[in-house]
């Protein structure tokens, strides 16, 4: 706790700078655009992995700065990288963002302010709540598979959520 009461200053500034870039993002995007997906690729324990398949369908929400990618194959390399790893499983998050919804957590594409400005940075800020649509095992490649899950940003007007924070208040 000590640590977060020493960085607020910091997380609430980078909240705050997502909260102005979350129109520029959305501008900036094609005049028809009405979806975007962004990718992330990690390690996983299987325990963790598991956890997703056995939630499929549920919410899932970040509690933390959750950084991600306008391109595939740079999210692709992260999860390939986990492969070396005996203990990981490489996964591949593809997020589904409907634009034409008002999204009460930011985002944005934070790419011409990163120093990797070829990795296309979205970042989400704490909170961010998304839908876990499936889990699925890809081909393998070279005698590994990598997983992928979707996922689908939800808003705070989504039915389930406001039925749980009317039940935690």
């Amino acid at each position: 706790m000590d640590i977060l009461f020493k960085f607020r200053y910091f997380i609430t500034d980078l909240h705050n700078q997502l909260v102005n870039q979350y129109p520029k993002f959305l501008r900036s995007l094609p005049w028809k655009t009405k979806q975007v997906t962004a990718y992330r690729g990690q390690g996983m324990k299987v325990e963790e992995l598991q956890n997703f398949k056995e939630n499929i369908g549920q919410l899932l929400s970040m509690n933390s700065f959750f950084s991600t990618s306008l391109s595939e194959e740079t999210a692709l390399k992260f999860a390939l990288d986990a492969l070396g790893k005996s203990d990981l499983v490489g996964v591949l998050f593809h997020i589904q963002i409907d634009i034409t919804v008002k999204y009460a957590k930011p985002f944005a594409n934070i790419g011409q302010l990163s120093y990797y400005r070829h990795e296309k940075e979205v970042l989400f800020t704490m909170g961010s709540i998304f839908r876990i649509d499936s889990v699925e095992k890809t081909q393998q490649i070279d005698d590994n598979s990598i997983w992928i899950i979707n996922l689908t940003l939800n808003n705070d007007d989504n039915k389930e959520l406001k039925h749980l924070n009317e039940y935690l208040r």
